[in-house]
């Protein structure tokens, strides 16, 4: 097998575009950020996760082709904002970093990739096992969650 070098220093984050297959790359060029977009099925992003597992152990893969328990990363953190308790999960989303759920007060809450976290109230379990095992969080989100449920800004 032949073998090319190839100099990743300079890619800050990457990520994935699934509804045109498009692969997201922040670059870092001068101390000046570039965002670069190139055509590329999921399996590329997939293939850069494997890559940065092999170097940082501590990273989960998500594949698509798995169950959706395994497409999205472990339990992150436990949450506690307007006195209820959360298992934050971190998600491979566009939009979200991380989503609990707290079971015996229905609520949802969601941290934003731009920081800011909402919950949702009156969030029935069918509706967070949707969101959770969905293909795309932001999808699910959009279409039956934004607008169906009160919410309100906790950070």
């Amino acid at each position: 097998m032949a073998m090319k070098k190839i100099n990743l220093s300079q890619v800050v984050a990457v990520g994935h575009r699934d509804r045109d297959d498009i692969l997201e790359v922040l670059v870092e060029r001068n101390n000046e950020f570039e965002y670069v977009e190139v055509p590329a099925p999921c399996e590329a992003y997939s293939g850069l996760q494997d890559l940065s597992a092999a170097i940082e152990p501590t990273v989960v893969i998500s594949l698509p082709d798995q169950p959706a328990e395994l497409r999205q990363l472990p339990a992150a953190s436990t949450s506690s904002i307007a006195g209820l308790d959360f298992e934050m999960r971190s998600v491979r989303s566009t939009m979200a970093k991380a989503v609990g759920y707290n079971a015996t007060e229905q609520v949802l809450q969601i941290e934003f990739k731009n920081g800011s976290v909402y919950q949702y109230d009156d969030v029935e379990p069918e509706t967070w096992t949707e969101l959770w095992e969905s293909d795309s969080i932001g999808i699910t989100f959009n279409d039956s969650i934004k607008g169906h449920y009160s919410s309100k800004r906790c950070r």
